[in-house]
């Protein structure tokens, strides 16, 4: 996805976020806060000589940074793109359906337990959880089976699960499109139909038929090309 950004004419920047990837993988929940993570983001924007607002894609987890981001720090973002994951009001204010597809946040917020029953049998909880519809299933079990990285996985939703429903979240006022794969397994698109609600920017929701949950992934060109549209409409029209 971002080589066609890229071909696209964007320049692209994809982060780690803590615990995936090559970034390290620190013990306590406290550090994978999206308001310290987000922290770090602001530090490592000027480092890398940006020093303008930026665009903004996330999905899943990075998805509900990217709206921590919006939401919170308005001035550091141009557009905005949320794959799967709505306004966070919208999310916890969602209908029955999303309750279900939730269900499994219960298990991953207790430590140790959620460690132990989804490492058991070579990961094959995980296998089932993540599905099918995700292109790697191997590479993403070797990583978290590496030290410290399962929980560190897990620990995005302890450290964020209960303070969202709590938290008075503002008004979007950062130009923002959300895309839904119809087949997500875990996200329900009330969620995101219902983010019209908190915006006071320019709104657009897509949905991507016949793709679940990991579409970045399984739809690349499609992702990226709704992206660059919506992206492009905003320097056309000088925002």
């Amino acid at each position: 996805m971002a080589g066609r950004l890229r071909e696209g004419g964007r320049r692209t920047l994809s982060l780690d976020l803590p615990g995936f990837g090559e970034s390290s993988a620190p013990a306590g929940r406290a550090n994978y806060r999206a308001a310290h993570v987000l922290e770090q983001i602001e530090q490592l924007l000027p480092a890398l000589g940006i020093d303008g607002p930026v665009d903004v894609i996330g999905h899943d987890w990075g998805a509900y940074l990217s709206w921590y981001m919006v939401l919170t720090r308005p001035d550091l973002v141009r557009r905005h793109v949320a794959l799967s994951v709505g306004h966070p009001r919208a999310f916890v204010l969602s209908g029955w359906e999303q309750k279900r597809k939730s269900r499994y946040m219960l298990l991953f917020v207790i430590p140790d337990l959620a460690e132990r029953v989804m490492a058991a049998g070579g990961f094959r909880r995980v296998r089932k959880f993540i599905g099918d519809s995700h292109p790697d299933i191997d590479t993403v079990v070797a990583d978290l089976s590496r030290p410290g990285r399962l929980t560190a996985g897990l620990n995005w939703y302890r450290a964020n699960f209960f303070s969202t429903p709590l938290r008075r979240w503002p008004r979007c006022r950062v130009p923002t499109l959300g895309i839904l794969p119809t087949e997500d397994d875990y996200l329900a698109e009330d969620q995101m139909i219902n983010t019209r609600r908190y915006m006071d920017a320019d709104w657009r929701y897509e949905r991507l038929p016949g793709f679940g949950h990991w579409a970045p992934l399984q739809a690349p060109e499609q992702v990226a090309g709704l992206s660059l549209d919506w992206l492009g409409a905003g320097a056309a029209s000088g925002s």
